[in-house]
């Protein structure tokens, strides 16, 4: 029995033994990358940039320091009102003027119809001395409408100064009848 236990010690120790032989490659391969790493720090050409470190350095102390002291952002709301309805709100308005303008002008020339008609009928039923009197009158407005035109405006500023007197005339005496009345109220108190 003591074969079958050689026969497996060896395999055993046949196994460990190949493991052990590609284990001692594995870390000579691991020893010479290491070594080949080693090369390259101690390399001259290979030095640690100080001063692109240094220049880093002051980049991250200024980026630090702005970000510690945040520009003030401010909100400003622009509204946009679009061309297309101000054109639109142009052509609205635009229609409402010209619309008021014909509106007026049809009122315009009722009153025009009016008076025409007016005076075609004071010139029909009235009797001869009158339209005499109306001729007259159109000849002195056709010879000079300005003159016309002051005279009225004169003649009508001269109606209203005497309704104005008048008024003031009637206010002072119905002021003067009530103080007449009261004087004769105290004369019979008095008695």
């Amino acid at each position: 029995m003591s074969e079958p236990n050689d026969n497996a010690e060896e395999i055993l120790m046949d196994t460990v033994i190949t493991k052990l032989k590609r284990q001692d490659e594995q870390s000579g391969v691991h020893e010479k990358r290491i070594t080949a790493i080693e090369g390259k720090l101690v390399d001259p050409q290979a030095k640690f940039p100080e001063e692109k470190v240094q220049e880093l350095n002051k980049r991250l102390d200024s980026a630090f320091s702005i970000l510690q002291h945040p520009p003030k952002s401010e909100v400003r709301h622009i509204h946009h009102f679009p061309s297309i309805l101000w054109v639109a709100a142009g052509l609205f308005l635009s229609l409402c003027m010209v619309s008021s303008g014909w509106f007026m002008t049809g009122q315009t020339l009722e009153r025009f119809k009016a008076g025409d008609y007016k005076y075609r009928y004071l010139k029909v039923f009235m009797d001869s001395a009158a339209t005499e009197y109306l001729f007259k009158l159109d000849s002195v407005y056709r010879s000079n409408p300005d003159s016309f035109k002051t005279v009225v405006v004169n003649r009508e500023r001269l109606r209203e100064q005497r309704l104005e007197l008048l008024d003031q005339f009637h206010s002072v005496d119905s002021q003067y009848k009530a103080g007449q009345d009261r004087a004769g109220e105290r004369k019979k108190v008095s008695r």
